[in-house]
C-alpha cells in the first residue's frame, strides 16, 4: 500500500493540474466535514464533534493550508470555528492563533464585498479569544473591537456559534483588567443581544462573565443567580465543555462561603468534564482550584502536589495566565511551609508573567502573597506598603481584598501606630507601575541569611 501511495504521489507531481484538482476535492470534502461537525457541536453532540475532528486533524490541517493558499473565502467560513474549537479543547492555542492570524491578514487584504466583511467579523472574534488564551490582552481587545465595529457599521448579526460574540470578548478583557464597571455593562449588553438572537452558546459566555464580575465585586447573591442561569443554559445546549467552567464558579462561590467540601465537589465535577475531553487547560485549572482549597484547609503537601499537577499541564498549553496563577499557588504554599527561597522564586515567576501580560487582577493577588512573605521574614513595613497599594487599587476583587486585610492586621501587630500611619496613609500609597520593577529586582536577590527555609509537613 505504501508503494502504491508513493507511486500515485509521483504521478500527481508530474501533473500539477491533476494535483490541484485532487487538493480541491480533498479540501472541499474536509471543509464540509468541519462545517457539519460545527453544526453537530451546537446541536448537542459536542464531544462527538470534537472527537471526529481530532481523528481527522491532519486532513483538516491540510485542507486549511490549501484554503489559505487558494484564498477560498467559502472554506474559511466553513472551517474557522470548528478548527478553532478542536484546537482550543486540546490546548493547542498557538496553532489556533497562527492559523487565524494568517486568515485575518489575507481576508483584510482582499475585501471586495460583504462576504469578506462578514467572514472577517467571525475570524476576528475567534482570534480575540485565542489571544486571551495566551495572555495577549491588548491584541484581543483590538481584534474584538474591529469585529464589533464591522458588525455595527454594516448591520450584520453576530455570527451563530460559540465564541463568536466580540462584545462578550471585550467584556472578558475588561474583567481581566479589573475594569468591572465596563465589563458589567458590556456583558449585560452582550447577554441582551444573544438572548434577542437566540444565540445560546454565546449566551453562556455572557452569563459566565456576569458571574465572574459579580463575584469579583462581592455581589455573591447576584453571582449565584448568574451561575445558575449559566448552568441551565449549558445544560439546555449540552455544552458540557462550558459547563465545566460554571462548576468552577460554583466552587468559587462555595469557597467564598467557606464551604470547602462543596467547593471540592464542584471543582472535581469540573475536572471530570475536562478530563472526558482530554482538555489539558481545563484539567490544569481544576487542579489549581483544588490546590487552593487544600491550602485553605492547611493541607500543604496536598496543595503543593495539586499545584504541581496543574503546572505540568499548563506548561503544555502556553496559557500564561494559568501558569502565573499556579506559580502564585506554589508561592503561597511554600510561604505557609516557611520555605521562603522557594516562595520567593515562585512569586517572582508569577509576577514576571502577570506584569508582562498586564494582567492587573492577578498581579494584585500575587502582591498579596508577596506581602504575606514579607511580614513573615520580618519586613512588615514593606508588606504594609504593598497591602495598602492593593487595597486602594480599583481592580481589587473580593477575595484578594479579604486576604489583604487579613495580612495587614499581622502588620499592625509588628508596627507602631506611627509607622503604620506613615506606610498606609493615602498620600503614601505606592504606584503599581512603579512597584513592579522594584519588586522584580528585590525578588531576584538572595534572601537575608535569617530567612532560612523551615519546611513543615503540617496537615489537617
Amino acid at each position: 500500500h505504501e508503494l502504491l501511495r508513493q507511486y500515485a504521489g509521483e504521478q500527481l507531481v508530474r501533473s500539477p493540474d491533476d494535483l490541484a484538482r485532487v487538493y480541491d476535492r480533498h479540501t472541499t470534502y474536509f471543509a464540509d466535514f468541519v462545517a457539519q461537525c460545527t453544526l453537530d457541536f451546537g446541536a448537542g453532540a459536542q464531544a462527538e464533534a470534537i472527537q471526529a475532528m481530532e481523528g481527522d486533524l491532519e486532513n483538516i490541517r491540510a485542507a486549511w493550508k490549501w484554503t489559505v493558499q487558494q484564498l477560498n473565502f467559502e472554506n474559511f467560513g466553513k472551517m474557522a470555528a470548528g478548527y478553532s474549537h478542536v484546537n482550543e479543547f486540546k490546548g493547542r492555542y498557538l496553532e489556533t492563533r497562527e492559523a487565524l492570524n494568517r486568515a485575518v491578514d489575507l481576508v483584510q487584504s482582499n475585501i471586495t464585498g460583504n462576504e469578506q466583511k462578514e467572514l472577517l467579523v467571525l475570524l476576528l472574534a475567534l482570534l480575540g479569544y485565542s489571544f486571551i488564551r495566551v495572555g495577549r490582552f491588548e491584541k484581543a481587545k483590538n481584534a474584538f473591537t474591529e469585529s464589533l465595529e464591522l458588525l455595527d457599521q454594516y448591520g450584520f448579526s453576530t455570527p451563530d456559534g460559540f465564541g463568536t460574540d466580540p462584545m462578550a470578548g471585550l467584556a472578558m478583557v475588561a474583567s481581566i483588567r479589573g475594569d468591572y464597571t465596563n465589563a458589567l455593562g458590556l456583558a449585560q449588553e452582550s447577554r441582551q443581544n444573544n438572548e434577542r438572537q437566540n444565540l445560546k452558546l454565546n449566551l453562556s459566555i455572557s452569563l459566565y462573565i456576569l458571574t465572574d464580575v459579580s463575584l469579583a465585586l462581592g455581589n455573591l447573591d447576584q453571582a449565584r443567580q448568574y451561575a445558575q442561569e449559566a448552568l441551565l443554559c449549558t445544560q439546555e445546549t449540552q455544552n458540557h465543555w462550558m459547563m465545566a467552567y460554571i462548576f468552577s464558579f460554583l466552587g468559587h462561590l462555595a469557597r467564598a462561603d467557606k464551604d470547602y467540601e462543596q467547593a471540592h465537589q464542584n471543582y472535581r465535577a469540573s475536572f471530570a468534564i475536562k478530563e472526558s475531553f482530554n482538555d489539558p487547560e481545563g484539567m490544569a485549572g481544576a487542579f489549581n482550584h483544588l490546590g487552593y482549597v487544600a491550602w485553605l484547609q492547611k493541607n500543604y503537601p496536598q496543595a503543593e502536589d495539586l499545584f504541581q499537577e496543574s503546572l505540568n499541564l499548563y506548561r503544555k498549553t502556553g496559557d500564561r495566565g494559568g501558569l502565573a496563577r499556579t506559580f502564585n499557588g506554589l508561592g503561597i504554599v511554600a510561604c505557609a511551609r516557611h520555605d521562603y527561597p522557594a516562595a520567593q522564586q515562585n512569586f517572582l515567576r508569577a509576577l514576571q508573567m502577570t506584569s508582562d501580560m498586564r494582567f492587573v487582577t492577578l498581579t494584585l493577588s500575587v502582591l498579596v502573597g508577596i506581602a504575606e512573605m514579607m511580614v513573615q521574614i520580618e519586613r512588615p513595613e514593606r508588606s504594609a506598603e504593598l497591602l495598602s497599594l492593593v487595597l486602594n487599587h480599583p481592580a481589587i476583587d473580593r477575595e484578594t481584598s479579604e486576604q489583604a486585610k487579613q495580612y495587614l492586621s499581622l502588620c499592625e501587630n509588628k508596627l507602631s501606630r506611627e509607622q503604620l500611619e506613615i506606610t498606609t496613609r493615602p498620600g503614601a500609597a505606592i504606584n503599581l507601575e512603579d512597584v513592579i520593577p522594584e519588586l522584580r529586582v528585590e525578588l531576584a536577590q538572595p534572601l537575608p541569611s535569617d530567612a532560612r527555609p523551615e519546611r513543615s509537613g503540617t496537615t489537617m
